[in-house]
């Protein structure tokens, strides 16, 4: 829960894991992995992450 995902979808799953309450386990407040959570955001936001070459290749395909 307090380790940086790599991706947008790591955080859903830590929202999804924070709101099941399955952090009750680690024994640490909710307000710690809430805090993880937006720095993760606001990290992620900060940093995008790159499309794939076959992805950016389609983009520039010409008719």
């Amino acid at each position: 829960m307090l380790t940086p995902p790599p991706d947008v979808a790591g955080v859903n799953w830590k929202r999804a894991q924070l709101q099941a309450e399955n952090y009750h386990y680690t024994d640490v407040k909710p307000e710690r992995p809430q805090r993880a959570i937006e720095a993760d955001v606001e990290w992620l936001e900060a940093h995008p992450t790159r499309k794939s070459i076959a992805a950016s290749r389609q983009g520039k395909k010409s008719d």
